[in-house]
């Protein structure tokens, strides 16, 4: 819910539109991440054991790697988008202000 707070706060009349990207962007980083967990915890595609039902040793030994670059990943994106993250403008809200009254005079 914060970041949705904050696309509210700097885009006030896009509420919609920035909830829906929001989303989007969640389940695409859902796909995204599904993806590199498959290709770093089981690379060869292995299958269950069908005695067991349990897969390989190999495979379960990799799940900490995992981890590791899941972390990694984050870490970056969360550091890149503190480094873009600028403050609110206090123009905006006087361009939004000056807009009303215009409409208001118009109608």
């Amino acid at each position: 819910m914060p970041p949705l707070r904050t696309l509210w706060k700097y885009y006030p009349n896009r509420k919609g539109l920035c909830t829906g990207i929001s989303l989007a962007a969640f389940g695409t980083s859902a796909m995204i991440f599904n993806k590199i967990s498959d290709t770093i915890i089981n690379p060869n595609h292995e299958g269950l054991d069908p005695i067991t039902q349990f897969y390989p040793k190999d495979v379960g030994l990799k799940v900490p790697d995992f981890y590791f670059y899941t972390f990694i990943i984050i870490i970056v994106a969360g550091l890149l988008g503190a480094l873009i993250l600028f403050p609110y403008p206090e123009v905006e809200i006087k361009a939004k202000s000056y807009l009303v009254e215009k409409i208001y005079v118009i109608i």
